[in-house]
């Protein structure tokens, strides 16, 4: 029996319990997937009181999912993380939208807070704007004409331009610190955004020999120990990273999470490796990524028929996902179908956009699949 069935079941009591038990225990965003899957296995003989109820706790499980998502954006905006609490306010919407459990004064109510956070995030995002440009020269430096950051500090206007783009995706308090560990460490994030792995790990680790308590510079460290094969020192890194009582960006704790199972997958602990990434899918039930990331898992494990169930529900959380595109093209590559398979590879072809994250294999296939040459030449 494959992962989702043994985690959720097929049929509609297995599933109404399995819903029930996981709202008890607080973890709403599996309640919520419970609850959809038993309104969906349910038919036309199933008793229409037990249809009703299933409906109701699915409220209820909405309704706690958007309080927690709303308590987790008040605090991504204390972080600085603006672009992540915008988003989890848009989810709070989606789940408050097709909500019955709400009243309309309870309804203002809560509308009334989240449009409160949303101008907070939204003037956040502002200053960082603004801060970029005066950091790309674009502010009080902008008298200084092309190419005084040359002379100025021997960098370039251009390569700082590239490092503020970057860190313009980053939550504020790392993009900060990432900063503040001057021109070497722009060269090598610069040097690994390019696909130069090797040169910038060995920047990176000198920097960590000066820095050893950058919990940030940890992490990247251990990215590229990750990407560049060697995998049991980033694994023990990453741990070291989870462990640190001090606090970390939600959103890099998520990743260190998803990375450290990418390397346990890779070593061929999958149990372990599936354990660490529906662990974040609980806090996370929404995330199109970590659905992918569960797919991907799986798929590594051989267990083909339950990626292909994760990464079909990932799709249709968000069909512009490339790595939506990517996941799917493997696993209904695996099942045989390679003509569908062929329509998501040209999908992640046509975008432009790579997958950072697939081994090299991965990636050949996916270019075979469209018709791409390369260099194993299968």
């Amino acid at each position: 029996m494959g992962l989702f069935k043994r985690i959720l079941g097929r049929d509609f009591e297995k599933l109404s319990k399995r819903g029930d038990d996981m709202l008890k225990e607080g973890q709403f965003g599996l309640a919520k997937m419970a609850y959809e899957d038993a309104l969906k296995s349910s038919d036309k003989d199933t008793d229409p009181d037990a249809v009703e109820k299933i409906r109701n706790s699915l409220d209820k499980a909405k309704t706690a999912l958007a309080k927690s998502n709303f308590e987790e954006a008040e605090g991504l905006v204390q972080m600085g993380d603006f672009e992540g609490a915008l988003k989890l306010l848009d989810v709070c919407r989606e789940l408050l939208d097709t909500n019955r459990n709400f009243d309309e004064k309870s309804r203002k109510d809560f509308d009334n807070r989240m449009e409160s956070l949303e101008n907070m995030a939204i003037q956040g995002l502002e200053q960082k704007r603004m801060k970029r440009m005066s950091s790309a020269g674009l502010g009080q430096n902008a008298e200084a004409g092309p190419g005084a950051g040359d002379e100025a500090d021997g960098f370039g206007d251009t390569q700082e331009d590239r490092f503020e783009i970057l860190l313009g995706s980053l939550p504020l308090v790392q993009a900060e610190e990432y900063r503040s560990l001057g021109q070497e460490f722009a060269r090598a994030y610069l040097l690994m955004n390019e696909g130069n792995m090797n040169e910038s790990r060995q920047v990176m680790e000198k920097l960590l020999e000066e820095k050893p308590g950058s919990i940030y510079l940890q992490y990247e460290v251990a990215r590229l120990k990750s990407l560049t094969g060697e995998l049991e020192p980033a694994s023990k890194l990453y741990e070291k990273i989870l462990q640190v009582e001090d606090d970390i960006d939600p959103e890099v704790e998520l990743k260190a999470v998803l990375e450290l199972a990418d390397c346990k997958s890779k070593l061929g602990q999958h149990e372990a490796a599936e354990e660490d990434v529906l662990a974040a899918l609980a806090v996370h039930p929404d995330r199109v990524d970590v659905m992918v990331w569960l797919a991907r898992i799986l798929r590594r494990a051989g267990e083909t028929g339950d990626a292909l169930a994760a990464v079909t529900k990932a799709f249709n959380m968000d069909p512009q996902e490339i790595a939506c595109h990517a996941e799917m093209a493997l696993c209904l590559d695996n099942t045989g179908k390679s003509e569908d398979a062929s329509e998501h590879a040209l999908a992640v072809i046509a975008s432009g956009t790579g997958v950072m994250d697939l081994e090299e294999n991965e990636l050949n296939r996916i270019l075979e699949l469209a018709g791409v040459p390369t260099k194993a030449g299968h």
